[in-house]
């Protein structure tokens, strides 16, 4: 969500919102056909003894070697992104300079030891930080939409469209996840498919409302402008704050970059 605008900037809103709504289909047919796979075998599965049904021994390690890419690929992203939050943070507290290095290193110190305390306590960590989460981000939502401009919003080019659509694929990602909620829901095909076309549904609509407020609040070029958080690697909120005028606003800006990368 952090990169999703940062990396559709020069598309522009229009391009990326048909691109987002495609990606939204398919991804949402997609979880579809792996609960009607899921349900298919008697037996309860998980996403790795699914692809040793149906694709045999070679399905197996393909479904092993996907399954770590993801996960890797998650922590990667999440970690760099976490570092910048972190290197903000001591700045502000402490006026201490961290390295994008050693901020990475200290978030994935802090976090693991929040994982290694267990599932019960992550839990209830995860149900403050998301209640955190929700709050600022209809907060930029309700002073954001006032800070939109036509002149930015409109701006669009459609031959860039076709460069975002592995970003948007991920942004719809949670088929991994889908054989462990067939036992969860015990089998119920109806739970099952409203479960998938509404966890889809919400977030496209979520990132939607996202992608206006940053593609029609933050010019392209300039200092602080979306292309420049691409080459530099910055998330959206680095470059959302700076262009708006309330400061409780570019508060909660970064609060919901802190929250949407450690729920």
């Amino acid at each position: 969500m952090l990169a999703l605008p940062i990396n559709t900037a020069t598309a522009g809103f229009s391009p990326s919102l048909l691109s987002m709504l495609v990606s939204w289909a398919f991804m949402t047919l997609a979880g579809l056909f792996l609960i009607e796979a899921s349900l298919s075998v008697e037996q309860e599965v998980h996403y790795l003894t699914l692809s040793t049904f149906f694709l045999g021994r070679i399905g197996k390690y393909l479904g092993i070697f996907l399954y770590l890419f993801m996960g890797y690929g998650s922590l990667i992203a999440y970690s760099s992104g976490g570092s910048i939050l972190l290197v903000n943070l001591f700045q502000f507290l402490f006026d201490l300079t961290l390295t994008r290095t050693q901020a990475c290193v200290l978030f994935s110190i802090l976090f693991g030891i929040i994982i290694y305390l267990g599932a019960q306590f992550i839990s209830k960590i995860n149900i403050i930080l998301v209640c955190g989460m929700i709050l600022a981000y209809f907060t930029i939502v309700g002073g954001g939409v006032g800070q939109v401009k036509r002149s930015l919003l409109f701006r669009s080019d459609f031959t860039e469209s076709a460069y975002i659509f592995p970003l948007l694929l991920s942004a719809f990602s949670f088929q991994m996840i889908v054989p462990s909620l067939t036992s969860y829901l015990n089998r119920d095909p109806k739970a099952l498919r409203v479960s998938i076309i509404c966890g889809t549904t919400f977030p496209f609509i979520a990132y939607m409302i996202w992608q206006m407020i940053v593609l029609g609040s933050v010019p392209l070029e300039g200092e602080f402008g979306l292309w420049k958080a691409l080459v530099e690697g910055y998330t959206a909120t680095e470059s959302l704050k700076y262009y708006l005028s309330n400061s409780w606003l570019s508060t909660a800006s970064e609060l919901f970059a802190f929250f949407a990368l450690t729920t």
